[in-house]
Order: structure tokens, then sequence, then C-alpha cells
């Protein structure tokens, strides 16, 4: 009976270690292709969508810092977005950058993504002009490190709070979270893809002058994976109005 008992503790082990393995895994080959685009490896950035301004063109350089972890090593990404309003309440999007992963050659990324309002609060008087925003939006991203190809998607509710100062009316201050889900896969060049899903979780600020043509972003984004660390990063943008 001991014997019998000790054998079963002994399978479940190798069972458990398995399981556990197979998850790692799993979560590499997901976390890897996000923070490998601009998906989840550049910072979030407030589209004209978000920012409540009805049309006009903007570019952006972007720079994303993905510290080290037990998933990967760290990550230094710069890109360049060019974002067109679609309509008065969306925007499409086109980005293509490097990804720069410690050690390693820099490679190309790329993505397309788009947004779109789906409905205004006014949580202010008319003098402050205070209003929160919850959008859609979704982005889809490809990577090209050495020996694979990464894919990575996402779609998620963005939220923001469009506050206009009283005074003068051209400063425009906009903080917003991109809660959403990713969506990560990895094309060994030989061997057998992997792919998986995890929870996202964003934000940043957004600070620009409508009488003017430069803003400034601040943003992070996190996936919600065990032992992934937090990215952060700024964006310059111009824009046309």
């Amino acid at each position: 009976m001991i014997i019998k008992t000790g054998s079963l503790a002994a399978a479940l082990l190798i069972v458990t270690a398995g399981a556990t393995n197979a998850q790692f895994q799993s979560d590499l080959m997901s976390y890897r292709p996000m923070i490998s685009t601009p998906v989840a490896g550049l910072p979030p950035i407030a589209t004209n969508t978000m920012l409540g301004v009805p049309d006009g063109v903007a570019f952006a350089v972007r720079y994303g810092r993905v510290p080290g972890s037990d998933l990967s090593g760290n990550f230094n990404n710069v890109a360049a977005t060019a974002s067109f309003s679609a309509g008065t309440a969306s925007s499409v999007s086109f980005t293509a950058g490097m990804l720069s992963p410690a050690a390693q050659p820099r490679r190309f990324m790329a993505s397309i993504g788009a947004d779109t309002r789906l409905f205004d609060v006014d949580a202010g008087d008319s003098q402050n002009a205070r209003l929160v925003r919850l959008g859609a939006s979704g982005e889809m991203g490809l990577g090209t490190p050495t020996g694979a190809k990464l894919v990575a998607a996402s779609v998620g509710l963005p939220v923001s709070l469009i506050v206009r100062e009283s005074q003068g009316g051209d400063l425009l201050v906009v903080p917003f979270l991109t809660p959403g889900f990713g969506f990560g896969a990895t094309y060994p060049n030989s061997g057998s893809s992997v792919s998986g899903a995890h929870f996202m979780f964003g934000g940043g600020v957004a600070i620009s002058n409508r009488g003017g043509n430069v803003g400034l972003n601040l943003g992070f984004q996190h996936v919600a994976v065990d032992g992934a660390s937090t990215q952060f990063g700024a964006g310059v943008v111009v824009g046309v109005h």
C-alpha cells in the first residue's frame, strides 16, 4: 500500500511538472509575439477618436521599453505611426518600426489598427467640458525575429477623459485606459506553432494643444501573464487638422 501510494504521488508530480512546463511554453510563445509587435511592444497612443478631434491626420514617433523578465530579455522598440480620421468618430492607424530584443539583431515589426467611438458621457459642466468617451478598438501586428514569424492581435474598450481648460480653451489633457484581450502566436521556421490569449491592461495621458500641432503621449501596457513585466514608453505626436 505504501509502495502504491508512493508511485501515485510520483506520477502526480510528473504530470503536474509536465503541465506546468507546457503552460510556461504556451505563455512564452504567446507573450513574446505581443511584446515583439506594436500590439504590446509600444505604449498605447491617444488617437483623434480618443482625443475628441473630429478629423485630421496625426503622425507619431513612439518608443516602448519592456524590462527583462522570466519570460524574455529587455526590449527597446521604436516605431512610427500614422493615424487617419475615418469619419467624425473613428480612426485607422498604420505602424512600422523596429523591435530590438537584448543582444539580438533589430528586426522589422508592423501593425494596422482601428478604433471608433461607442458613446460619450458628460462628466462636468459646460465651462470645463469634461467628457468620458468609451470606444472600441482592434489591432493586428507582425514581428519578424530570427527563426520565426510572430503574429499578435488585440481588441479593447478604450476609455478617455477629455478635459479642456476653461481659461484659454486650448490645452487638452486626456488621461485614458485601454483594457482588452490580446492574442499571440509564434510560427517557427521549423516545428509547430504555439498560440495563446491573455488579458491586457494599458493606459496613459496625452497632452496637446488644440491650436498647435505637437503633443506628447506617455503610456504603459501590461500583458497578464505570470512573470511578465510592464512596458512603459512615450510618443511625440504631430497633428494636421
